[in-house]
């Protein structure tokens, strides 16, 4: 009314119940001007169809100038008497089981439904990715395929936000604004919310423990952003942002339960939002910098820098890069300066030799490039060469390459 604006719902879908209210007008707090219904109306049984209007609109249709259209209803039954004796027959069972309010009490299993099927349908997305992943290198694919293993879990982090969060969110909110009351015992609540938390703990466990051994020893922070197979971490974040939020839900269920004020159910659902929202800033964050292009960790530049060095015919790396195209395959690209003096076929010999070894030790490293030049800028060299030269120091002496110079 204050801006001159006829609002119309169409409400053929979403009447009757389907949203916990007889309308969803009524779920998001909005009194249109019309409202269109029809099948729930009759059950289905008989067609109908009807329009709701306010008292003023209808007015206008049916009680001004003659030369105004008024409401037309010839396209139903919605005059037959058959269709209007379902009709009443219909809401009669509404009022009389319960059905509208039955139906927003289904409403939290609604959403933990859509949370659990977005769950497995963000796993089904990641072995999507590995099975893709592992197609073999064609003419239009020449390094492979590994970087699916990047898409993906983008893609996962995205539903996570929207699927997820928002819609998480968007439930806490809306129950914010219009609380309902539930029936019926807590107990069945505190089983299933006792349940998840026990199942996803286990699955916590195991993620935890691939972690650690992604991790090395380094902190969960550093080993986060230098993480090059996001598949782990992402998995470990669903399974911590699961278990944090269950413990949310069940805090917020049992502080209902003690106070009677249905708000701690939508705060708890507000906040398992903002959470998921907050873990899926934190994935897409990871994935956007694998998909544009990481280089290999500098330990790894740092044993590649220091093997290339032990080879025979080497005289010194003059620039060091790496790129990785997916979790396992990395592009090395070096520039050298060989000995002096060395023929052709002992550069290649020696060149040879050098991506042996560093297959042998990284076979991450598949696609090795060098180029002969001893007046390279350097780049990518005192980082990995101090980066590796920690790693020697905390692993001990290993014996299988000098340490670089």
């Amino acid at each position: 009314d204050k801006h001159g604006i006829l609002l119309i719902f169409d409400e053929v879908i979403t009447g009757f119940g389907r949203t916990g209210n007889a309308f969803a007008a009524q779920t998001f707090g909005v009194t249109p001007d019309l409202m269109t219904v029809a099948k729930g109306l009759t059950n289905g049984c008989v067609p109908m169809g009807a329009v709701i209007a306010k008292q003023h609109v209808y007015d206008a249709f049916m009680t001004g100038p003659e030369h105004l259209i008024e409401f037309f209803h010839g396209y139903t039954y919605s005059a037959h008497p058959l269709a209007c004796a379902a009709g009443i027959a219909t809401l009669d069972t509404y009022a009389d089981e319960g059905l509208l309010t039955r139906a927003g009490e289904l409403q939290g299993y609604f959403a933990e439904a859509v949370h659990s099927l977005a769950d497995t349908g963000n796993q089904g997305l990641l072995l999507l990715g590995m099975r893709l992943a592992a197609r073999p290198a064609d003419e239009r694919f020449a390094f492979g395929r590994e970087g699916e293993k990047y898409f993906w879990p983008l893609l996962v982090a995205l539903m996570l936000f929207s699927v997820g969060g928002a819609f998480a969110v968007f439930e806490g909110v809306a129950h914010l604004r219009h609380p309902e009351p539930q029936s019926g015992s807590r107990l069945w609540s505190y089983g299933v919310l006792g349940v998840s938390l026990a199942f996803e703990a286990m699955s916590f466990r195991v993620a935890w423990a691939e972690f650690k051994v992604l991790a090395k020893g380094k902190p969960v922070r550093v080993a986060l952003r230098e993480a090059r197979d996001p598949t782990i971490p992402l998995v470990l974040a669903e399974d911590t942002t699961a278990l944090v939020g269950l413990t949310l839900a069940f805090v917020a269920v049992l502080l209902t339960g003690i106070t009677g004020w249905q708000g701690f159910d939508a705060i708890g659902s507000i906040l398992i939002g903002v959470l998921l929202c907050g873990v899926a800033v934190g994935l897409s964050k990871l994935t956007h910098a694998l998909l544009i292009g990481s280089s290999a960790t500098p330990e790894e530049q740092g044993h590649a820098l220091a093997l290339t060095e032990s080879v025979e015919g080497v005289e010194r790396v003059t620039q060091v890069l790496t790129l990785h195209v997916g979790p396992e395959v990395v592009i090395l690209a070096m520039k050298l300066a060989f000995r002096p003096g060395a023929t052709v076929e002992e550069v290649e010999e020696t060149t040879n030799e050098i991506e042996r070894v560093i297959r042998a030790e990284l076979p991450r490293m598949r696609k090795i490039f060098i180029e002969v030049d001893s007046k390279g800028d350097g780049r990518g060299l005192e980082q990995a060469r101090r980066a590796y030269r920690a790693s020697l120091e905390v692993a001990g002496p290993k014996g299988e390459a000098k340490e670089p110079a």
